[in-house]
């Protein structure tokens, strides 16, 4: 066994030789024993005692040293000294008991003799520490996730391919007609790796920016052995693709223009570069700092020169293999590139299949991927499925979905590309130790919610490469396309309906597209289009105002003109609701500071769904003028006439307090609002489950409050001060999401995550004032906190790391979330119906520097949206009915909901309550409503999928229904939605293969980017295979309990002997 002891000796003398020799100096050490009672004088005595000691140390020492085949040994001592000390001691033992022996019976003697050496031994056995170490077989699984795009876009066949891609998908299905083509594009693929790394190791080196020589030096000295390494691989693929270079410059009837360009490239390539990658290698061939740093100049200069050329030579190469594969391809006759046609015009699912399977040419993808790695295949559009591996590597119907064997659709929607859950979901599948990367054949479109941003770099983070196998032309064909519509939801009765196309025109240079947007048929207003270069964008508007006085208008836009080749993309269809039903917005401050302005303004007649009550209690005033005596009294009411917004008191009673749904809140003083008033806001917010939200301010809000009602309805603990809080807590202070404020609806900017980070990172300027707390709540969250502007470094990365869901300790996770408790600058919580919202600080307008109200808008709009919940369009006060959208697809179940509440606002519950669902005057469906647990008064019923495309109407009924609204104005509750047709305008928009994606997620997670032919290049830059290790088990044989009682054993026995024998 190899214990890595120098001591042991060499395994060459065979095991048997060593065991017959420690048999032998075994023997040889217990015949001196007998002879010792022949020898006679002290001196033989002691000189007999001192040999018998040597052959006793050899033979323990060959022992011990026949127990190293198959122990290793942990003690420090060496073995000849181990050696010694057993044979002495064993001696010692032997001679000490001779004379006790003679003094009891000889068989007892010899008892006592044997249990004494046996715990001699068992000592000597443990000092040595032996351990034996086995070693078995560990395979490290490593898998690939080759995910396949099925979605809509993927089923188009591209028409306009260029030649280079017709000449490519013609090899990828092995046909004769293109064995003789030039590989120019095969030296393309292997130089693009070449010059990434190139690339990578000036900027490491940071030969790039202007640092000296010396850092250069010490930097090269670092990474010598890795340049070296990239040099010596990158100029063996320069050779060796230098022969494809040089055989295309032989075939003179394929050169034509291109001769120059590719001529140039070879002298780049072979002359050049090759030159300056061994004058490199040269100058990195010394150990010696000195000479290292005397040519620090020269390496600077030739790498620098390797990265240029290298970059011309990529650059240069596109143009080459478009005319050389254009020559090549006039070289086939008529009817070789009519069957080239009919094999390579096929939809990009079917090129992807046959790339993972090669079912024509015998060598997919799939099959080598499997011969290093353990391979897992997805499909995805929407939502992404697992495949069975197995039965598609040997051709095998794998499952029912359309496109991977061409069957039946298994109802997963198309109408989506989401790349980032189909990596989330491998993320989740399989271990970052075992995912080995991921490897997408797809057009790269991606049109899910979420950016892939965030979950490319987590998977780099893990170390796991996001490869990408591009399907499709880039080149767009001739195509008129809906991009993206804004339109409302809903628009308040006679209000004009206005909706925003984004359009798209492709290859149609010259041409008028007419842009029409219909109502129920009729065309209510028509734009034109003078389509301008080949990729064209605008946007238009279109502007109607409905007569109908309620219920739900179907609107359609469509796009027509000549020569669009793509028909399913230049139509969109879409609802809106006509209402009367307006959200009551009061908003109550003490001054007119500048987020009050922004806010009323923002409210203020914009939008006729929103009616707005505002009250100033200090407004500003002119000096010398006492206003406050001329000012009338008008209490905020949402009876007053819309547009009437000003009013110079708060609502008068209760019940106008009730029929707001968003209050705000600013810096007013305590005698602004009483306990009975506190009382009346607590009971609209926790009983009519309308949303509070609260600006701090320096003032008054909240600290001059001790009112147990406020303090129930805060999700903050604050410390009671009645004086006014001007000072800041800290100098300067930055606003900083935290993990539940990225995601979380109020404070989304953007889809993509990062993008969110930035708009609040860069428009959030270092602010000086904000409100003390002492913590948040229980329950509550925290949206975005303050990160002090002296923060030590330390404190900051614990945060940032709980923030990148970089897996931090349990301590450090405390630690971050009690900063973020304590310095809270947004958080929220639920309160009884309602929801209330606390701002620790009064510069939300900052978001408008430079964007205006995009982001200030935004941000107010999505508070508002999550603090009144879930919009029912219809009903009454007390009574509200609603779908969770106003548009179906065939395919879409329907999301039912309502809010029962008494005539004092307390929920109703009962198991009494059903919808009635209608198509036009006939009743469809009876459903009973199911009662929300954990929100009192709120129903939940699930409808569909309904196979019926039209509008529905949806009609509450139940006794506790009727019972609260007799006596009143309305007799029923009934609401809208529609039924149409599978969208399919986002997924069919963007029609041309684009790489844009693909190469973002490639530069975050280190992955690469290829075509259908780059099937090694991407092999190449995954994760090592799957590998086989030997493990060793090491088992400690001295640390034993059984050891340990056999040892006691012994001596517990030989200490009866002894007892029997009459010895001490």
């Amino acid at each position: 066994m190899e214990s890595g002891r120098i001591d042991l000796i060499s395994s060459i003398v065979p095991t048997l030789v060593l065991a017959i020799l420690a048999v032998g100096g075994l023997s040889a050490w217990v015949v001196m024993h007998f002879m010792a009672r022949r020898v006679k004088g002290d001196w033989r005595l002691r000189g007999f005692f001192l040999a018998r000691a040597a052959v006793g140390t050899v033979a323990a020492w060959l022992c011990i040293q026949t127990a190293g085949r198959a122990l290793a040994f942990g003690t420090n001592w060496s073995l000849w000294f181990s050696a010694f000390v057993s044979a002495v001691a064993i001696d010692l033992i032997i001679w000490l008991y001779a004379l006790e022996r003679r003094s009891v019976p000889k068989r007892t003697g010899t008892a006592l003799l044997a249990l004494r050496l046996i715990a001699l031994i068992i000592v000597l056995f443990i000092l040595l520490q032996p351990i034996y170490s086995k070693e078995t077989d560990k395979t490290i699984e490593r898998v690939v996730a080759v995910m396949v795009d099925d979605s809509l876009s993927m089923r188009f066949v591209d028409a306009e391919l260029n030649v280079s891609q017709w000449c490519d998908l013609a090899e990828l299905y092995g046909l004769e007609e293109v064995k003789g083509r030039p590989r120019l594009g095969n030296v393309l693929r292997e130089l693009q790796p070449v010059v990434a790394k190139i690339n990578r190791e000036i900027t490491l080196l940071g030969l790039s920016s202007a640092s000296d020589d010396a850092s250069t030096a010490q930097a090269i000295e670092q990474r010598r052995k890795v340049l070296i390494e990239t040099l010596k691989e990158s100029g063996k693929v320069i050779t060796s693709q230098m022969k494809i270079i040089e055989g295309t410059l032989g075939r003179e009837e394929l050169l034509g223009g291109s001769k120059n360009a590719i001529d140039e490239i070879r002298r780049s390539l072979g002359e050049t570069t090759s030159t300056a990658i061994e004058d490199v290698l040269k100058a990195l061939a010394t150990r010696k700092s000195q000479v290292l740093l005397e040519n620090v100049g020269l390496i600077r200069e030739q790498l620098d020169l390797i990265g240029k050329e290298l970059k011309v030579v990529v650059s240069k190469l596109p143009g080459a293999i478009d005319d050389v594969d254009r020559a090549f391809s006039e070289t086939l006759s008529e009817a070789s590139r009519g069957n080239v046609d009919r094999i390579v015009k096929r939809t990009r699912v079917a090129i992807a299949r046959e790339v993972l399977t090669g079912e024509r040419k015998g060598d997919g993808l799939a099959k080598a991927i499997s011969d290093k790695y353990t391979l897992k295949v997805f499909y995805f559009a929407a939502t992404p499925a697992e495949l069975d591996s197995a039965r598609l590597l040997e051709n095998q119907p794998v499952t029912d979905r359309a496109g991977i064997t061409d069957g039946e659709d298994d109802g997963l929607s198309r109408n989506v590309t989401d790349i980032t859950a189909a990596i989330d979901r491998v993320l989740k599948d399989i271990s970052g130790e075992n995912l080995a990367g991921i490897l997408l054949l797809t057009d790269g479109r991606h049109n899910g919610a979420v950016g892939v941003d965030e979950i490319a770099r987590r998977a780099g983070v893990q170390g796991i490469p996001i490869c990408t196998m591009l399907m499709g032309s880039r080149l767009s064909p001739p195509d008129a396309a809906v991009l993206a519509v804004r339109a409302p939801e809903s628009v308040y009765t006679d209000d004009k309906v206005i909706i925003k196309a984004d359009i798209g025109v492709e290859q149609l240079m010259g041409k008028t597209v007419k842009a029409v947007l219909m109502h129920e048929g009729a065309t209510v207003d028509e734009k034109e289009i003078n389509a301008g270069p080949a990729h064209y964008r605008t946007t238009v508007t279109f502007e109607h105002t409905p007569k109908e006085k309620g219920g739900i208008l179907q609107y359609s836009i469509e796009l027509q003109v000549e020569g669009d080749s793509v028909g399913r993309n230049n139509r969109w269809e879409g609802c809106v609701a006509i209402t009367e039903d307006r959200t009551n917005v009061l908003l109550v401050e003490g001054r007119p500071r500048w987020e009050f302005r922004y806010l009323r303004n923002l409210f203020y007649g914009r939008d006729k769904s929103v009616h707005l009550q505002y009250v100033l209690l200090n407004p500003d005033r002119i000096g010398g003028q006492d206003q406050e005596q001329n000012r009338p009294v008008i209490h905020a009411s949402v009876s007053r006439k819309f547009g009437e917004a000003e009013a110079t008191a708060l609502p008068k009673s209760r019940e106008e307090w009730m029929k707001f749904n968003v209050i705000v809140l600013g810096d007013i003083p305590p005698s602004a609002l009483d306990e009975e008033t506190l009382a009346t806001i607590d009971e609209c917010v926790s009983k009519r489950g309308a949303m509070l939200t609260v600006i701090a301010g320096p003032r008054y809000m909240p600290h001059a409050y001790d009112s147990q009602r406020l303090k129930d309805m805060l999700p903050v603990r604050y410390t009671v001060d009645p004086n006014p809080q001007f000072a800041g807590i800290e100098p300067a202070y930055r606003l900083s999401l935290t993990p539940d404020g990225r995601t979380h609806p109020v404070m989304q900017m953007s889809a993509d995550l990062s993008e969110t980070d930035e708009v609040w990172t860069s428009l959030m300027p270092i602010m000086h004032w904000r409100h003390a707390v002492v913590g948040v709540k229980e329950g509550a969250t925290v949206l975005a906190y303050a990160m002090p502007k002296e923060m030590g470094t330390n404190e900051a990365e614990d945060t940032e790391a709980e923030e990148k869901d970089v897996t931090p300790s349990a301590a450090d996770l405390e630690k971050a979330r009690k900063l973020q408790s304590q310095n809270a600058l947004i958080s929220l919580q639920k309160y009884g119906l309602g929801r209330v919202v606390m701002l620790g600080f009064d510069q939300i307008w900052r978001l408008r520097y430079m964007t205006g109200d995009k982001y200030h808008h935004g941000f107010w709009g999505q508070a508002i949206r999550w603090g009144i919940g879930e919009r029912m369009r219809a009903g009454t006060d007390l009574i509200r009915l609603g779908t969770d959208k106003l548009k179906y697809t065939t395919s879409e179940p329907v999301g039912v909901i309502a809010r029962v509440l008494t005539a004092e606002y307390e929920p109703v519950k009962s198991s009494d309550i059903y919808i009635n669902l209608y198509l036009g005057e006939r009743r469809i469906a009876r459903k009973a409503m199911t009662v929300r647990e954990e929100a009192g008064g709120m129903y939940d019923a699930q409808l569909g999928p309904l196979p019926e495309q039209g509008k529905y109407r949806i009609e509450l009924e139940g006794n506790e229904i009727i019972k609260i609204l007799s006596g009143g104005d309305v007799n029923k509750i009934e609401t809208e939605f529609a039924v149409g047709s599978e969208e399919s305008m986002i997924e069919m928009a963007e029609l041309s293969a684009s790489p844009d994606i693909p190469e973002k997620m490639a530069d975050l997670s280190g992955g690469t980017v290829t075509d259908v032919l780059g099937a090694r290049q991407a092999l190449a830059a995954l994760g090592p295979g799957t590998e086989t290790l030997k493990v060793r088990h090491d088992l400690n044989l001295w640390d034993s309990w059984l050891l340990l009682l056999l040892l006691i054993s012994s001596l517990t026995a030989e200490w009866i002997l002894r007892k029997r024998g009459g010895l001490t």
